[in-house]
Parts: C-alpha cells; structure tokens; sequence
C-alpha cells in the first residue's frame, strides 16, 4: 500500500492523499487514515479536523481544516453541498448510457451494501459522462464522475445502477472478477471550496492501480486540464435547492428593496406637502 501524502498544505488546510485500501477510521488498533495524518505532521496533529471521508477502497484528495473555526467553515462547504468534486473511475462493463444524471434515494441493501430506490425524498444526485479506453482495453471505459450530494457508497451505486460497476469493486461488482484486479478503480481527481472569500481548485491524479497508470488512461486523464470545465449533463436541483430557490424568490433583492424605500420616502413627502407647495 501506498503512503498518505501532503498534495498542499496553507495554514488554513492541509489536502493528503489517501491510498486506495487504506480505511479512515480503524477501531480495532489497526492503522487507519487518521494514525498516518497525525504521524505526518506530528506538531499540529491536534489542530488538524478532517472535513469529509473517502471509502477505504477509494484514493485521491482528502482535505483537513486548520483549527475549529475554519473546521467548521469546511464542514460546511460539504454539508450544505458547495463543495465540488470529480471522480474517476474505470469499468468494462456494457451500461446504458455514456453519460447521464442519476438520481434517487439510497437505501440498505444486504451485507452493508447501498442500493438505489425510485423515490426522491432525500436523494444521492450524481452527473457522470466517459471516454472509451477501447485502445487500452475492449469494453474499458474511464468515467468523470461529479457527485452533486455525499452519501455513503454514492458513486459506486451509481454507476452500477447505469451499468458500469467500478471495476476491481468487491461489493458492487461480481467478487471473483473484483479478486483479480490490483484495487478498485476509483479515485477523488479533484475538489473545489471555498474558504474566506476565496476559492480553491486541487487537482491530483492516481498514483496507483497498473490501468490507471497506463499512458493511454493517463494522458486521457491529463487531457482534461480543468475537470470542472468538462461537460457534465445539466443537474436538477434538489430539495433544499428548490427550497432555497423558494425563498430567495419570496424575499426581495437589494436593489428592489433600495427602489421600494425610495418610493416610500417620495409617498411621505408628497402627503406632507401643502397646496402652495411647502412643506409643513
């Protein structure tokens, strides 16, 4: 397994990689995500709060905020769904759509698995489109995932709901087939956030895994110099997007509320003013 490593560090955050494999948190004394950041930067251990998690079989970015205050700003980037994410992932399988918008509740399936249900009360909302790597591979495509909503196990029902079950994916993918690959091919690419009026793009490619790794997927991957710029199908709104949308229209804007002073303090002068054009 690969080691965690620092992708950037300011000293509001600190962004690491995290291997594929490896769990976040481990309570049976066994290693985990947590134990390797706090090795690594050992003097500000207790000042680092991670903001948000990956699987254990997923690598890529993880950020960790400085400090409670800006932990709380963070958390909120990924709470109220302001933070961007794309994802890449790989699968040979014969889906039904290239690319698509996928969108429902999650619901408990069996042996701690998740799966897609029609309704939408609450729902996981993931964009995706893909390249084929036939060149690579016959029936291999790579998929850029944008993941609107951060529910547990979202990306990989996702896709096996269109189809495409992440290759090397023990729970979502047939296992004798998952056994034989080196890891399950999906990877956090990238995140955007904002924090203190200022937003920030973190970009960092896979690191392992022999496909990802091929020149051909890799210089597929390098193609896309801006992975939120690709062209993901247009997203619906969730339920506290409508409800916000809802709101903002109920309230009005600066500008209106500016112009209906105005027209009030007009109002007034003109009920104060006499015949002969004083006013009183």
């Amino acid at each position: 397994m690969m080691p965690v490593r620092i992708i950037e560090e300011t000293e509001d955050y600190a962004v690491f990689y995290k291997p594929a494999g490896l769990v976040f948190f481990e309570d049976s004394g066994k290693t985990d995500m947590l134990d390797q950041v706090r090795s690594l930067c050992a003097d500000q251990a207790s000042r680092l709060f991670p903001v948000h998690r990956l699987d254990r079989v997923t690598s890529g970015i993880l950020l960790f905020a400085k400090g409670r205050k800006n932990a709380n700003l963070l958390g909120n980037e990924f709470r109220f769904n302001r933070a961007e994410k794309v994802y890449v992932a790989l699968s040979n399988r014969t889906g039904k759509l290239k690319s698509g918008f996928i969108q429902g509740d999650m619901e408990r399936g069996r042996r701690g698995t998740w799966k897609l249900a029609r309704t939408t009360n609450n729902p996981a909302r993931t964009a995706f489109l893909s390249d084929s790597l036939h060149s690579m591979e016959k029936g291999l495509r790579l998929f850029w995932i944008k993941p609107i909503t951060g529910k547990t196990h979202q990306i990989r029902v996702a896709l096996k709901s269109a189809g495409y079950p992440i290759l090397g994916d023990p729970m979502y993918n047939a296992f004798s087939e998952a056994r034989q690959e080196d890891r399950t091919y999906l990877h956090a690419l990238a995140l955007r956030f904002s924090l203190k009026d200022q937003s920030f793009t973190i970009v960092d490619y896979p690191s392992e895994g022999s496909r990802f790794l091929n020149p051909l997927c890799m210089e597929t991957l390098k193609d896309a110099r801006d992975p939120f710029a690709l062209p993901f199908p247009r997203t619906r709104p969730g339920p506290d997007q409508i409800k916000e949308n809802r709101e903002a229209k109920k309230k009005p804007s600066e500008s209106a509320r500016t112009g209906m002073a105005a027209k009030k303090a007009k109002k007034q002068n003109r009920r104060k003013r006499k015949p002969g054009g004083r006013i009183q």
